[in-house]
């Protein structure tokens, strides 16, 4: 993850390659326990800055991919229930990693039980 980071700060074409760059990097944190590096990575990278905007798709744009905001989710960010509440607004399918990241975020039981009061409730509608 490190010679990742370190192409992306100091090579010319990382630009070119933007959130996809971050996110593998932010997954090979995940995969080597490195969470709260993949967390920054997120918040430095994407979260802070222009690249968040680049990501497209037939005739539409979002600012940011759904690999990107899954990853995060997994890695615990501290925003990940939001980042999990426009996944499903937006109708992007997330992995069972990121719904225990969100899981891990939450402080009680009450917020574990509306959480999955909502996931019950967005069953049937395709997500």
């Amino acid at each position: 993850w490190k010679s990742l980071l370190d192409y992306y700060r100091n090579s010319i074409n990382s630009s070119k390659l933007g959130q996809p760059l971050v996110a593998a990097s932010m997954h090979a944190c995940i995969i080597n326990g490195k969470r709260q590096q993949a967390i920054q990575l997120f918040d430095d990278f994407v979260a802070s800055t222009s690249i968040s905007s680049e990501w497209q798709w037939d005739g539409g744009a979002h600012a940011l991919s759904p690999l990107t905001r899954d990853l995060a989710m997994r890695a615990g960010h501290p925003s990940s229930l939001k980042l999990f509440e426009e996944s499903q607004k937006d109708y992007y399918q997330v992995s069972t990693e990121a719904v225990l990241g969100v899981l891990g975020n939450l402080s009680n039981w009450k917020d574990v039980l509306s959480f999955f009061s909502k996931m019950i409730d967005r069953q049937g509608t395709g997500w």
